[in-house]
């Protein structure tokens, strides 16, 4: 599915119009971790939430401390998350990042900044919660993903004790 995700953001970097469908904006999902349990139809009410957003080089996306309350997806471009002066790491296409706000709406834990112009989905905490009170089976997949990426962490931690 990577390659139809990368088809995806070749054409969007092709358009004048900077805008995705529903269909589109699914296909891309289904390649980001979080959302790889989830089906079809599911992907397609998630993708109908998201906003999309374009920031220009330097364009702060979200501050530290700021209330956390969605997670963004780059389809094109790069973000830089920073804490402090300090550069923690950076985020590329099929990337996605502010994913705890997502599920706790805590302040935000780094500050945001566009490197370049960059193309992103957003998903709003509020809209996601209702989203998965109505589809139960979306919490389940989210919930799986996660369960998943826990594991893997916990599997580096047992390979490489402190």
């Amino acid at each position: 599915m990577a390659t139809k995700s990368n088809e995806l953001q070749r054409k969007f970097e092709e358009r004048d119009e900077h805008f995705l469908t529903v269909v589109e904006k699914a296909v891309f999902l289904q390649n980001i971790e979080i959302f790889s349990q989830t089906k079809t139809e599911d992907l397609a009410r998630i993708a109908a939430i998201t906003e999309e957003k374009e920031f220009e080089k330097g364009d702060i996306i979200f501050k530290e401390k700021d209330r956390g309350n969605s997670l963004f997806f780059v389809i094109s471009g790069e973000v830089s998350l920073r804490r402090g002066d300090k550069e923690i790491r950076h985020i590329y296409s099929q990337g996605n990042f502010g994913d705890l706000a997502l599920l706790d709406n805590k302040p935000r834990e780094f500050t945001a900044v566009a490197r370049d112009h960059t193309h992103v989905l957003e998903i709003n905490s509020d809209e996601f919660y209702e989203l998965i009170e109505e589809h139960v089976e979306i919490t389940r997949a989210v919930f799986k993903s996660l369960t998943n990426q826990i594991r893997r962490l916990v599997e580096r931690l047992e390979e490489h004790p402190a």
